[in-house]
């Protein structure tokens, strides 16, 4: 399995998702339990504003 480059999803107590795009935290459509499921997701050891902050790589498209 090849994986695409990592960004950065943070997750509130509420278990909300957010990816920071365009300046601005973001909603992410997926939870991390969802990310898990299909792509590498990797706990980063620090937090923003009480989130944690994860690092996920989804798998590229298969190339034929």
């Amino acid at each position: 399995i090849v994986y695409g480059k990592p960004f950065i999803v943070v997750e509130d107590e509420q278990k909300n998702t957010f990816v920071f795009q365009a300046g601005a935290w973001v909603p992410h459509t997926a939870s991390i339990a969802e990310c898990r499921q299909t792509c590498q997701v990797k706990e980063l050891p620090q937090r923003v504003n009480k989130m944690i902050r994860y690092e996920v790589r989804c798998p590229v498209g298969s190339r034929q």
